[in-house]
């Protein structure tokens, strides 16, 4: 079978030459050949985007579980914290004398800084 590669196609169809029914059969089979050969080619674009789909996907899944583990081994974690030690923190930040600037600038500011206790059950 003699294939026709497009430099050649493009001279026989930019001449006045006509074609003999040997070459009309052999430009056809041509023509089929390169439509199965788009179809084939469709089909594996298609097939290679499935594969990035799922690649990506793999991707996002793989980030969440780094930043988990990183977030689980992280010395500074929160939950590596006693909770005794969290408790006093909050409460220190929230009830305690614990920001005297930020308390400072909003005594400036004419914003109360009027501390309320919590109140303790006996």
């Amino acid at each position: 079978m003699v294939r026709f590669d497009i430099v050649a196609l493009r001279g026989i169809l930019q001449s006045t030459h006509c074609f003999d029914a040997k070459q009309e059969v052999l430009i056809r089979e041509e023509g089929k050949h390169a439509d199965a050969e788009l179809l084939l080619l469709a089909e594996r674009i298609e097939a290679a985007k499935a594969v990035v789909d799922s690649l990506q996907q793999q991707i996002v899944i793989a980030e969440k579980f780094a930043s988990l583990c990183a977030l689980a081994s992280s010395p500074s974690s929160v939950h590596q914290v006693p909770f005794e030690l969290l408790a006093k923190i909050f409460t220190m930040a929230t009830f305690g004398d614990f920001l005297p600037l930020q308390r400072q600038k909003a005594q400036e500011n004419g914003v109360s800084t009027v501390i309320h206790r919590p109140f303790k059950a006996y």
